[in-house]
Formats: structure tokens, C-alpha cells, sequence
């Protein structure tokens, strides 16, 4: 029977599984009755990115001698479905002919990938422009937060539609600015479903319950977002019958969903519950097991928490991580480390939870030793320095935190926030090194607080006579932030200090 050239299309332009493409591809190869032309070649394209496998696509694209320009436009828009920018814009680069949709392709490209000055250089180059690349723009900003730029290009689009209101919204939501979402939702002059999730979304992610509450009744329909979202807004305020109404409520269920719900008993501790969502769920994935992993941890469970962590067959650095820290948190340094030793990819945020543990727990040296190793692998970053500058400081161990710290700027280019300053400040004065602690109390590019001044002014008081006009100008620093601190002046009036 010969194979049906319509037939054959339909079923390319429909395929979404890449053993299915894979075998149509192979049907197409094989056929003698139907001729794989540059029509077919582009589909094939298409069909492979809109499968994932951008690898196979370029294996179609590299063997097309006479490429048209929807070939050039497919291929981009492979590399674009997978995020892949630096591929995606050689591609770009090298198309013979300049194209609106190509253009707006790579401006989604680099909104997904928070290129800001990319995307405005490209844009601002285009000979023409549409809504459509108006609105990628717009969410290059407002999806990364650059909301001041992302409202200038709203103000300055010829015309505005649903979509480029429902993506103002979205920013203004995801960034926290409820109150600038609200105010866009009540100008928008015409409102779908995804216009009241993102106001939904906005006051659920933010903390407010009731006015998550009312939105979400005021909806004219609902769909797995809506419920998913008023889910995780009751489920921050512990409300967990009315979660499980809402879960028990919907009309169907997705992973995610299921994950809501199990998330929110496994964050109450509620162990029982979140056990019976997990066996009640048809499927399960990483997220799932992480939250029924934190669970146990949790609750101080450790055996049950190792038993369900062996028994998974695949493991994310997310799981180890939560492990790893199940066990710190619960004083096991030994049983971490050697669940440290048995990771097989180590990601910079095992390192941190190993350092974080050490810190914790006064184990200076293990902590020092730690780091030491670790920048042989990988840049630490700030978190790391603050883990191993705390251990130093609960240790004692002057000389390895100030050459930590020395090390951050001048090595490793990690600006030093507050909390380093304020380890190496606690080190030197509770080591009676007080003339170096008060020269970075006063040198350090923050506004020193109450906490500063009151480790010198304690190290004075313990250093009695010698030190009375150090502990003076501490106790008055401390009084200039906080003119009701009885702490100080209760300690100041002790050693017999004058202010």
C-alpha cells in the first residue's frame, strides 16, 4: 500500500513524541512514492524542535542545500523553544535576509534569557515592528523585574491589547507589586481567564489570603492555574481543610496540583495526611518526593526520611541538598559528611550546606578545611564566605577569617556584604583586637547598627580600665541608633562609663 502524502503531513504537523518523529522520519526516508522535498525537510525541522531535539532538527536543517527562509526561521525557532541563546543567535546572525518573525524570535530568545540591552539594541534596529515584538520586549523586562523600563514600553506601544496588559500584570505579580497589579487589572477595559490569574497569583504569592479569596470567587470560570493558586495561598496561612476543599473542589487534577496539596500538609508537618497524598497520586516526580523528603527531615524522622530517600531511583541535587541538610540540622556532621562524600555531581549549594553545618555546630577547622578544598572546584560565593568567616568566628580563628576575608575581593570578586563584616567584627573584639574591630565598624561601606557597636562595647567591658574610651564612644554610637537601649546603658553605667 502506497503511503498517502496528506496523510503523512498531518500526522508530521501533529507529532509531539520523539519516538513517534523518529519513526516518521525514518517512513519518509524510506519511502520511494513520496518525494522528501524542501516542504517535508521544513516540517521535519519543525517537528523535531517542537519535540525537543533540537540536535536532530539541525541534522535535517545542515542537509538542505537550498535553504528557503522559513528554514532559517524554523531552525531559530527550535533553538528558541529550547532556550539554547548563543546557538540561537548564530543562526540569526548568519540568515541571509532580514525577517519581522525572525527578529521577534530571537527578541523571545533573549526576554527568556533576561538579555535586557540585547534585547533593545535588536529592537531598536529593526526596520519594522509589530505588537507581537512590542510585547516581547516588554516582558524582557517585566519578567526579570526591570519594571520602570518595562512601563515605558507599555506607555510608548502604539496600541495595547489584552496580551500586552495580561504581560503588565504578570510582571507586576511575580515581582511582588501587588498594588500596581491591582490598579492594571482595574484599568484593563477587556479581561480573560488569564488576566484574574495573574491578579490572583499576585495576592496569593504575596500573603493576601482574603483578597486571593474574593478574586478568586469573583472569577467568571476557573481552570488548574486558579485552583493551584488559591491552594497555595491557604496553604501559607495553614489552612488546611479549606485547601483540601479546594483540592477535593476541582474539576481536574494535575501534577502540579497534586504537589500543591502534598506540599502543604508536608510544610505544616502534617505527616499522616501528606503521606496519603503522595500514595493517593497517579504520578510522581521530583518535586513530590522533596516535599514528602522535607517532611520527615523535618519532623526529626530521619530514618523514614533515608529509607524513602534510598529507595528513589533518581536523584536531583535538590534531594541530596535536602538530605544532606536533614542530617546537619539534627547534629548528624558525620552521617553529612558521608552523604557529602557520596554525591556524584557536587553543585556550590552541597559545599554550602556541608560549610553551614560546620558553622553552626563551632567546627572551625572541618569548616576551613572545607572551603579550602572546595576552591579547588568551585568559585565560592557569598554564601559560602559567610558560612566559613561565622565558623572562624565561633572558633576563634583570627588569621584564617582575616585571610578569608582579604580573599573575597581581591581573588574571588565576591563583594562582602554586611554579614562578613560583621563575623570579622565579633572575631577581633572578642579577641581583644578592638582598635582593628572598631576600624571596620567605621570603614565598612554599611551604616553600622546597634549589634556592631554592642560586640565592641562588651569586649571593652571585659577589658575593664584599658578600654574606657572605646566603650564611651560605643555606648554613644549605640545610643544615636537607639536612644531606649537599656542594654548599653546598663552595661556602660557597670564599668562606670561617663556618657
Amino acid at each position: 500500500m502506497r503511503p498517502d502524502r496528506n496523510a503523512l503531513v498531518r500526522r508530521i504537523k501533529s507529532c509531539s513524541s520523539l519516538p513517534a518523529a523518529r519513526e516518521l522520519h525514518s517512513r519518509l526516508c524510506q519511502s520511494l512514492a513520496i518525494d522528501c522535498d524542501a516542504h517535508l525537510e521544513n516540517l521535519l525541522i519543525e517537528m523535531y524542535g517542537r519535540c525537543g531535539s533540537v540536535s536532530e532538527a539541525r541534522r535535517v536543517f545542515d542537509g538542505i542545500t537550498a535553504k528557503d527562509h522559513f528554514t532559517w526561521v524554523l531552525m531559530l525557532g527550535a533553538y528558541a523553544r529550547v532556550g539554547h541563546l548563543e546557538v540561537a543567535k548564530q543562526i540569526f546572525d548568519a540568515m541571509p535576509d532580514w525577517s519581522l518573525i525572525a527578529s521577534t524570535v530571537m527578541l523571545c530568545v533573549y526576554s527568556r534569557h533576561g538579555s535586557f540591552k540585547e534585547s533593545k539594541m535588536l529592537f531598536d534596529s529593526m526596520p519594522e515592528v509589530d505588537l507581537i515584538s512590542w510585547t516581547a520586549l516588554l516582558t524582557a523586562f517585566s519578567r526579570h523585574g526591570h519594571l520602570d523600563q518595562a512601563k515605558i514600553v507599555f506607555e510608548s506601544m502604539p496600541e495595547q491589547n489584552l496580551v500586552t496588559w495580561s504581560a503588565m500584570l504578570s510582571g507586576f505579580a511575580r515581582n511582588g507589586d501587588v498594588g500596581s497589579a491591582s490598579k492594571t487589572f482595574a484599568l484593563m477595559e477587556e479581561r480573560e481567564l488569564i488576566s484574574w490569574n495573574g491578579l490572583l497569583s499576585a495576592y496569593a504569592q504575596n500573603g493576601h489570603l482574603d483578597k486571593a479569596k474574593k478574586v478568586f470567587d469573583s472569577m467568571p470560570e476557573h481552570n488548574l492555574v486558579s485552583f493551584t493558586s488559591i491552594l497555595y495561598a491557604l496553604s501559607q496561612q495553614n489552612r488546611l481543610e479549606q485547601a483540601q476543599h479546594i483540592f477535593d473542589c476541582a474539576p481536574e487534577r494535575d501534577l502540579i496540583l497534586w504537589n500543591a496539596i502534598l506540599g502543604a500538609y508536608a510544610q505544616a508537618g502534617d505527616l499522616p495526611h501528606a503521606s496519603r497524598a503522595l500514595d493517593a497520586m497517579p504520578e510522581r516526580d521530583l518535586v513530590s518526593w522533596t516535599a514528602i523528603l522535607c517532611a520527615h527531615a523535618n519532623s526529626g524522622d530521619l530514618d523514614r526520611a533515608k529509607e524513602l530517600f534510598d529507595a528513589m531511583d533518581h536523584r536531583d541535587p535538590i534531594l541530596w541538598n535536602t538530605m544532606l541538610s536533614a542530617y546537619a540540622q539534627n547534629g548528624q556532621l558525620a552521617a553529612s559528611r558521608a552523604l557529602f562524600d557520596r554525591i556524584p555531581e557536587l553543585q556550590p549549594v552541597a559545599w554550602n550546606s556541608l560549610l553551614a553545618a560546620y558553622a553552626h555546630n563551632g567546627r572551625a577547622t572541618a569548616a576551613i578545611d572545607l572551603f579550602l578544598a572546595m576552591t579547588m572546584i568551585h568559585l565560592p560565593d557569598e554564601m559560602a564566605f559567610a558560612c566559613v568567616l561565622l565558623a572562624s568566628s565561633h572558633g576563634g580563628e583570627i588569621e584564617p577569617s582575616i585571610a578569608c576575608f582579604r580573599s573575597m575581593v581581591a581573588d574571588y570578586s565576591v563583594r562582602p556584604y554586611k554579614q562578613h563584616y560583621c563575623s570579622v567584627i565579633d572575631l577581633l573584639a572578642r579577641l581583644g583586637r578592638l582598635e582593628e574591630s572598631e576600624e571596620l565598624i567605621t570603614s565598612m561601606p554599611y551604616k553600622p547598627e546597634v549589634v556592631d557597636w554592642r560586640c565592641l562595647l562588651g569586649a571593652c567591658a571585659r577589658g575593664r580600665t584599658l578600654n574606657q574610651e572605646r566603650g564611651v564612644r560605643a555606648t554613644k554610637r549605640i545610643l544615636e541608633i537607639d536612644r531606649q537601649n537599656v542594654g548599653a546603658l546598663v552595661l556602660a553605667s557597670s564599668q562606670g562609663y561617663k556618657i
